[in-house]
């Protein structure tokens, strides 16, 4: 009953009056707007940690502005299990950077669902049946049509280019969708089971098409 709406603002006015010196925020949420405060947050003196890639992959502008903020507060932005899930790739391969190595490929599937779906379709199990199949076991995203759709490994790509010092964004990946425009610009309401339902009864109608490319 003493719950509030979420206030960015006022979180961040809260941070302002707190001396204590160690201020985490944990951000579940990947969402665009709660990312817009990291580099207000680190300012304060706050350290950040999440597994959204909304930050680590979102504008290259943006990006720069959290990093240059998290160094000079000497603060963390932790962000490691937005590749690789529980897999220490990101420190692997930032640790083999500040040792001198010299990274010349990286290589491997970024997407547990993408694995599972070109894993699993067959003559005898449609493509929504395998869609489903990974939302029941929790592989995919909230929304399924970030794994579907290829963006979340572009996402996923870019974090890892930009550990490499690449200077790239998600536009500049190549990326080839399974789903087509008119459901992944679709706008789904209700909970997230209701909306993964919906997408399900839509892509009913790629059953047919996705077996044809199996069997190409």
């Amino acid at each position: 009953d003493d719950a509030e709406d979420l206030d960015l603002d006022l979180l961040t006015e809260s941070f302002d009056a707190d001396v204590n010196p160690h201020r985490v925020v944990i951000d579940c949420t990947n969402n665009e707007d709660v990312a817009e405060y990291y580099e207000k947050w680190m300012s304060a003196g706050v350290n950040v940690i999440t597994p959204g890639k909304c930050a680590s992959a979102g504008p290259l502008d943006r990006y720069r502005a959290i990093q240059a903020s998290q160094r000079s507060n000497s603060v963390e932005w932790q962000y490691e299990s937005s590749v690789g899930s529980a897999l220490p790739v990101l420190t692997t391969l930032r640790d083999l950077i500040q040792t001198g190595d010299e990274v010349q490929l990286l290589r491997g599937c970024l997407s547990g669902t993408m694995a599972y779906v070109f894993k699993t379709l067959d003559e005898d199990t449609s493509f929504s049946d395998v869609v489903r199949a990974t939302i029941d076991m929790d592989f995919a995203e909230n929304d399924i049509r970030e794994d579907l759709s290829g963006m979340d490994t572009a996402k996923k790509t870019v974090i890892l280019a930009r550990e490499l010092g690449l200077d790239i964004s998600v536009d500049d990946v190549e990326v080839e969708s399974l789903l087509p425009d008119d459901i992944i610009n679709k706008e789904y309401t209700g909970s997230r089971e209701e909306v993964h339902a919906a997408i399900l009864e839509d892509i009913k109608a790629l059953d047919g098409p996705m077996l044809e490319w199996y069997r190409a």
